[in-house]
C-alpha cells in the first residue's frame, strides 16, 4: 500500500472515529438532560418539567401568593442580548453608544476573568423585547472594528 493511500485510510479512520464520538456525546447530552428533566418532574411537579411553570411561579407558591382571578397574566419577554467576539479594550461607551442607535439600553455589562480582565462578551439589556429583536438581527456577524466581527 503506498503512503498516499495509507494517509487517506488513516484520515477516513479518524473522521469515522469523530463522528461516532459525536454520536455518543449526543446521546450522553440527551441522558443528562432527561435525568436532570425527570429530577425537576421530582422535585417540584410535572408542570416545572414541561415548562408550564417557572420559578416565578414557584417562589410565589411557597410564599403562598396567589394570583388574583382579575388580574391578566403578564408573561415576560427576554430583553437582553449575549454578545461575544469582542476585543478586550474595546470601551463599554463604544457598545453602549452602538446599542443605543438600535434602541433603549438600560444596562451593559462586561464579563471579568479571574484577574479582572474583560473576556471579549458582554449582555446588553435593551429597555423592550422588540429593541433586542432588532439587536439580534442588527448586530449579529456585525464588524464593530476593521477585521472584528461581533456575535
Amino acid at each position: 500500500m503506498d503512503d498516499a493511500a495509507h494517509r487517506e485510510r488513516l484520515e477516513r479512520a479518524r473522521l469515522k472515529n469523530l463522528e461516532y464520538m459525536r454520536k455518543l456525546d449526543e446521546q450522553q447530552a440527551a441522558r443528562e438532560a432527561d435525568a436532570l428533566l425527570a429530577s425537576v418532574a421530582k422535585q417540584f411537579g410535572p408542570q416545572y418539567a414541561t415548562g408550564e411553570k417557572d420559578y416565578d411561579d414557584l417562589t410565589r407558591e411557597r410564599r403562598g401568593v396567589k394570583p388574583h382571578a382579575n388580574t391578566a397574566v403578564v408573561t415576560r419577554q427576554n430583553t437582553s442580548v449575549y454578545v461575544t467576539g469582542l476585543t478586550t479594550y474595546i470601551a463599554c461607551k463604544q457598545l453602549e453608544g452602538m446599542c443605543a442607535k438600535i434602541g433603549k439600553v438600560r444596562r451593559v455589562k462586561f464579563y471579568k476573568d479571574e484577574r479582572g480582565g474583560l473576556k471579549g462578551d458582554a449582555t446588553v439589556t435593551f429597555g423592550s423585547h422588540a429593541a433586542m429583536e432588532r439587536a439580534i438581527e442588527r448586530l449579529n456577524h456585525f464588524e464593530i472594528k476593521p477585521g472584528v466581527l461581533i456575535t
